[in-house]
């Protein structure tokens, strides 16, 4: 993908192993090739093996700053799976059958460059568009570990841990939000930060996440029955498949040596109609 980065004068040249050049475009005086002078090393902020594409507003809008960017990844699944079953997916569609290569098609992102990154980089947020299938909202306010009295399989979380949490977790002790609980010994899959390090995880998937002594720790989740998605800081971004037995797994928790500031959660209407 090659595109300009809405309101800046940089662009972005991104390849299939998920890194991207940030830099200033143009055409070179000298040999009047098109040129990408990159101002930045190269990078990876999402998930290995998610394959994305940006898109705009417009007839060629590749390199319009005015044009807003929405990013959609193809998340690779283990097996396909059918649109319209609670134990699958009701916020997601496929976007390859191949049975050597399974996807589904991510929830869309806003792209633009993270205010103040030094060298510069990219920030991601799910689109306000998403809002319209929110139901059922629950607020906790300063939760410590263990469950909350939400539940569901197809949720918005928005988790926020305080700066002063984060810096006296012990680098050894991961914190975060477990989702899809269930069973006897009512685990799940865990999304938050690790101080070791210095990332954030979806279950064994890492992108690296450095928090500085006063940024708090913001997780953005959304879980779709078998598909859950992260974006931490508006910087990282993690998405996978998870299997569970059944749909009794639909608990939320929050786990590690330090308690959340605040946790949001909202149920999701699907988008299917059967």
């Amino acid at each position: 993908d090659f595109f300009a980065i809405p309101q800046t004068d940089l662009a972005v040249f991104s390849s299939l192993d998920q890194s991207y050049f940030v830099g200033t475009y143009g055409i070179n005086a000298t040999s009047g090739v098109p040129t990408l002078s990159a101002v930045a090393p190269p990078s990876s902020q999402m998930t290995a093996g998610e394959i994305w594409k940006t898109a705009g507003e417009g007839a060629n809008n590749a390199l319009s700053k005015s044009s807003r960017r929405v990013l959609w990844g193809a998340i690779r699944i283990s097996t396909p799976m059918p649109n319209i079953n609670p134990m699958s997916s009701f916020m997601h569609f496929h976007g390859s059958t191949r049975a050597e290569a399974p996807a589904v098609v991510s929830l869309p992102r806003d792209l633009t460059l993270l205010p103040g990154s030094s060298p510069p980089r990219l920030a991601f947020a799910f689109v306000p568009e998403l809002k319209v299938l929110r139901t059922n909202y629950r607020h906790f306010d300063a939760p410590t570990a263990g469950k909350l009295s939400a539940f569901g399989r197809a949720l918005e979380i928005v988790a926020i841990f305080a700066p002063v949490a984060v810096q006296e977790a012990p680098a050894s002790s991961p914190f975060g939000i477990s989702v899809l609980v269930g069973g006897t010994d009512q685990r799940g899959t865990d999304i938050g930060y690790d101080g070791t390090s210095s990332s954030a995880f979806l279950g064994s998937l890492k992108s690296p996440l450095s928090l500085g002594a006063a940024e708090a720790l913001r997780l953005h989740i959304y879980v779709d029955a078998c598909l859950i998605e992260v974006i931490a800081n508006n910087q990282t971004l993690l998405s996978t498949q998870v299997a569970t037995p059944d749909a009794s797994f639909d608990g939320l928790a929050v786990f590690g040596p330090v308690g959340a500031q605040s946790v949001e959660v909202w149920g999701m209407a699907g988008i299917w109609r059967e």
